[in-house]
């Protein structure tokens, strides 16, 4: 063998290594629920993306296919998604927060059945979370005795918010992450003129007794 030819073949294990298939990233018999969540000061984003293992895709068309037609109707497709979205518990400082179901995309009937295809529900927490300290709580159920989880949160695209560390519980189906959220510019710049006005008032005030005690005392001599 030339040295040539064994360059060529450390190159392609080396490739092969570092690009794996999608197979041994996913593994056929699992339902992955891969959670990724926005958190802003007025919005919580959830993205959840569902992706069937090949071995166990025509279970889950199945089960969406309520009426067993072989197609996924716009109601199905609904009905599955709002179902997903009812399996959440979001909440914030102990408090349960309302998650609305926002949009859905389902792959065609076929390639999801065949393990080619993921589905995408998106949802929200339409609730201000308020300047300070607060701690988040995201939870999902399973949707199949099949189910695997992944969760995440993102870089908030909210300057406002910092993320603290995330705790997750082993299986990933739970987040918990401490976050802070800075006042609004606009706040601020009202609460230094109140304090600002205040202040001037206070300093009015004192100005205006200790004019009127010269008076008395101006009066009395």
């Amino acid at each position: 063998m030339t040295r040539r030819t064994l360059c060529w073949l450390v190159l392609l294990v080396a490739g092969l290594t570092a690009f794996p298939t999608p197979a041994a990233a996913h593994r056929l018999d699992e339902y992955l629920q891969a959670t990724r969540l926005d958190i802003g000061a007025d919005r919580i984003v959830l993205e959840i993306d569902l992706t069937p293992g090949a071995s166990i895709a025509s279970q889950i068309v199945e089960q969406i296919d309520a009426d067993r037609d072989g197609s996924l109707s716009s109601d199905e497709r609904r009905r599955y998604a709002q179902a997903v979205v009812s399996s959440i518990i979001v909440s914030i400082d102990g408090r349960s927060m309302s998650v609305a179901l926002t949009a859905a995309e389902f792959p065609a009937s076929a390639p999801m059945a065949a393990g080619m295809g993921t589905i995408r529900v998106r949802a929200a927490v339409d609730r201000p979370a308020g300047s300070g300290r607060h701690r988040l709580l995201y939870r999902i159920g399973p949707l199949n005795a099949s189910s695997v989880y992944l969760v995440n949160a993102l870089i908030p695209s909210d300057a406002r918010v910092q993320l603290g560390p995330p705790h997750r519980d082993p299986p990933q189906r739970e987040l918990v992450l401490d976050f802070s959220v800075a006042p609004d510019a606009a706040v601020l710049r009202t609460a230094w003129v109140a304090i600002a006005l205040t202040a001037l008032g206070g300093l009015v005030a004192r100005r205006c007794a200790r004019s009127q005690i010269n008076q008395d005392l101006d009066q009395l001599l």
